[in-house]
């Protein structure tokens, strides 16, 4: 997947500007595709010229001028065939299993600090998903087509980081029987 494809995402659910396209990444799929401002603006410009993307100025009081993107229909059929190509599976990259997996170079007191930094945070992400998926998955959206599958994404996000917090336990007590008492 490219990041011309989720931009097309966004924009088929609802016209934008940059700043609302990256605030939709950080408010949905930012949990498992991540993006920064500049990457989308230069995407968006790309696409605009492709025919992908069209826009329209929107005058602002005391601003420059914002442009709010929209789906052509030239971009509709360009999603369209994305999402029946076939896809394959995402190459994992994790720092912390790297350190882990070479721990035996390093105190085990320095790699249950790590893990435990590691832990908190996505902790706190858990917590920030099931509390998205209280707002999203209310029983008025539950019907909603979108949303259903929107909610399946969430849950993908929530088993994992479940069965990952599992796991830093597990690693958790390993590291604390290698630290010897002082």
């Amino acid at each position: 997947m490219s990041l011309k494809h989720a931009v097309l995402i966004a924009l088929e659910e609802n016209e934008g500007s940059g700043y609302e396209i990256t605030k939709w990444f950080e408010d949905g799929p930012g949990h498992f595709w991540f993006a920064t401002h500049q990457q989308i603006y230069r995407e968006l410009a790309k696409m605009t010229d492709d025919g992908w993307v069209s826009f329209n100025e929107v005058q602002q009081q005391g601003k420059p001028a914002k442009k709010m993107y929209q789906l052509t229909t030239q971009g509709r059929n360009a999603l369209v065939e994305w999402l029946l190509e076939p896809g394959s599976p995402s190459p994992l990259k994790d720092t912390l299993l790297m350190k882990i997996y070479s721990g035996h170079l390093v105190s085990p007191k320095h790699l249950l600090e790590e893990l435990l930094r590691v832990k908190h945070a996505n902790e706190e992400t858990l917590s920030r998903y099931h509390q998205i998926e209280e707002e999203l998955y209310t029983t008025e959206n539950r019907k909603v087509e979108c949303v259903q599958f929107a909610h399946l994404t969430l849950r993908n996000g929530i088993i994992m980081l479940t069965a990952w917090l599992m796991w830093a336990d597990e690693v958790i007590q390993f590291l604390n029987k290698k630290i010897k008492p002082y």
